[in-house]
């Protein structure tokens, strides 16, 4: 079989070295294969792909004749270990399985690859989803969980479990957001930069910037288009084509006017890197902030005006309190102890997260002024949400402490029902896509807006500092909090937004999460936001200057009705009543 691949390959170019089987044990006759192959072609170098604890027991005890160490899926102390003891190049020839929405710590694993030279590299598992088209199917709700991919209510991509949807693209060739995960982790040229702190007028900034390539400088290579933007404004543009050597980096200067002190307006400085053939290799945004540390949201939304002098208020009854505000919400405050959970957790922890994850909370009737309790047969929680009335909004602290168990909050914080006529969301923070620790390269800190029909839709968003969420007259709510964590999620009878405190990571197929969040080891889930209620008829200046108005959102992306991993499901579904 190995003569027969070599003489059947040995004159491809794109042949690099070949592997000698895959993930099978270093047997004498694997061995004995991989020296024939040497002899056969001397010209390229050897390995023998390994899985990850197998090689670790080797303990390097491997033949001289083999080139190349190729371990499989090392976490990242492994493969710090790797690059302090390895003295042969290490190839991961499969690392950071890429199963529905996983791949988690993949910056991590390559940046110790880019700062390593014995560590040469590696291979994601996998590029595309395998799948095969089964058409006169029937899916007649949206809303229910598939493991397929729905192009249409009659045609179906099979997937097979999780046995085909490792792909960093969908079996159709439509994005997963591991691509764009990859593309920012793996781009030539980048900047080291993401926050800076100025005051109003004319400043010369110094943008450091990374070449990665191996051999070209990125001058007259690579053309870096920049803008300046002012809220959603472009207020200043230029290019340039640094130079900068292979695996250097260099300082660009770049002169910028801010006509305002950050505190009034959400300055933003963007940069798309383009290669020669106009190819955008990466996209990057540094946030200017104020030096004097207020923030434009705070600064013009005038958070601390209320209405009763800052009087809290404990809602006993367990009800949000009369406002406007309440007119958009259906349902809540809900707790939330988790979310729909993807392929990877699926195979590593069914028995350890919530199913039905979000609570409504336990009327008592023992205690004429109880705390909030929210439990179900596999978690509890309980203690205070105080509400304080502000100019057209509610502002809502909470803190709530899980009694112990050995549940994993996959997500963990307020929730709301919002009302079925809101279609579309804006916000303020990191985007477009989800975001979770331990997967977040693939956002920049922006301005974002999403219908609630698009692929991109569901998910937690990082780093976030307003959300709108309106109907098509542009009525609805704002979220305002400071750097949280927000959650949007399509239901058959709304969108459900979701303030979290805590954030579990998504783990992989290999191995659980390096970012748990458990309820045994969690005091409090606490947090802080505020809702104001929004006339579509007379925003506040400020929505008026961050957001468009509903009609200027685009089209949602709708390359298929349901797929794996971002399938949708009836509220009552993922809503476990109270035990009265």
């Amino acid at each position: 079989r190995a003569d027969a691949t070599v003489q059947r390959d040995k004159n491809h170019a794109s042949i690099l070295f070949w592997s000698i089987g895959n993930e099978n044990p270093l047997t004498p006759i694997a061995e004995e294969t991989g020296k024939y192959v040497k002899k056969k072609d001397p010209s390229r170098p050897i390995c023998y792909p390994m899985v990850h604890d197998y090689f670790l027991s080797l303990k390097y005890q491997i033949p001289d004749f083999v080139d190349i160490y190729a371990p499989h899926y090392p976490p990242v102390e492994t493969l710090k270990y790797y690059a302090e003891t390895a003295t042969r190049p290490v190839i991961l020839t499969e690392y950071c399985h890429s199963l529905g929405q996983s791949l988690e710590e993949h910056k991590e694993l390559w940046e110790l690859i880019e700062t390593h030279p014995n560590l040469a590299g590696g291979n994601v598992w996998e590029w595309v989803d395998q799948g095969m088209p089964l058409r006169n199917q029937k899916k007649t709700d949206v809303f229910t969980w598939t493991d397929n991919l729905w192009i249409n209510d009659s045609t179906a991509i099979i997937m097979e479990g999780n046995s085909g949807a490792d792909g960093i693209i969908y079996a159709n060739r439509v994005p997963i957001t591991n691509y764009y995960e990859l593309q920012k982790n793996y781009a030539q040229a980048r900047i080291f930069k993401d926050e800076l702190a100025l005051s109003k007028g004319n400043h010369q900034i110094s943008i450091p910037i990374s070449n990665r390539y191996d051999y070209i400088n990125l001058q007259n290579n690579i053309r870096c288009n920049w803008f300046l933007t002012a809220d959603k404004d472009t207020i200043d543009q230029g290019s340039f084509s640094p130079y900068c050597e292979p695996h250097k980096q260099s300082v660009q200067a770049l002169n910028i006017k801010l006509e305002q002190d950050p505190s009034q307006k959400v300055y933003l400085l963007h940069f798309d890197f383009l290669n020669t053939q106009d190819m955008c290799i990466n996209q990057q945004v540094i946030k200017i902030v104020s030096a004097t540390g207020e923030t434009p949201v705070e600064k013009r939304l005038n958070l601390s005006k209320t209405e009763n002098s800052g009087t809290r208020i404990l809602h006993t009854t367990a009800d949000f309190p009369d406002s406007k505000v309440k007119s958009f919400i259906q349902q809540g405050p809900l707790m939330r102890v988790g979310r729909k959970t993807a392929m990877s957790e699926d195979a590593r922890i069914p028995r350890s997260v919530i199913k039905n994850y979000l609570l409504t909370p336990k009327r008592s009737k023992e205690s004429p002024n109880p705390p909030y309790l929210y439990e179900n047969s596999s978690f509890s929680a309980h203690g205070n949400i105080d509400y304080i009335s502000l100019n057209e909004g509610v502002k809502i602290d909470f803190n709530l402490k899980p009694e112990p168990s050995d549940k994993m909050l996959l997500e963990a914080g307020i929730a709301f029902l919002l009302d079925s006529t809101i279609s579309q969301v804006q916000w303020l923070g990191n985007g477009p896509y989800a975001s979770y620790p331990g997967k977040m390269s693939a956002n920049n800190y922006g301005l974002y807006s999403l219908s609630y029909q698009d692929i991109y839709f569901e998910g937690n968003r990082m780093g976030v500092d307003m959300v709108l969420c309106t109907n098509a007259k542009g009525d609805g709510l704002l979220l305002v909090c400071d750097n949280g964590n927000v959650n949007f999620e399509r239901t058959d009878q709304g969108i459900v937004l979701s303030f979290n405190a805590q954030v579990s990571g998504l783990g992989g197929k290999l191995r659980p999460t390096s970012f748990p969040v458990y309820a045994n080891k969690t005091d409090s889930i606490a947090g802080s936001f505020s809702l104001y209620y929004v006339d579509g008829k007379n925003w506040n200046p400020l929505l008026k200057d961050l957001f468009v108005s509903p009609d200027k959102i685009k089209k949602a992306y709708m390359p298929f009705i349901s797929v794996y991993d971002t399938y949708l499901l009836k509220f009552n579904d993922i809503l476990m009543p109270p035990f009265l």
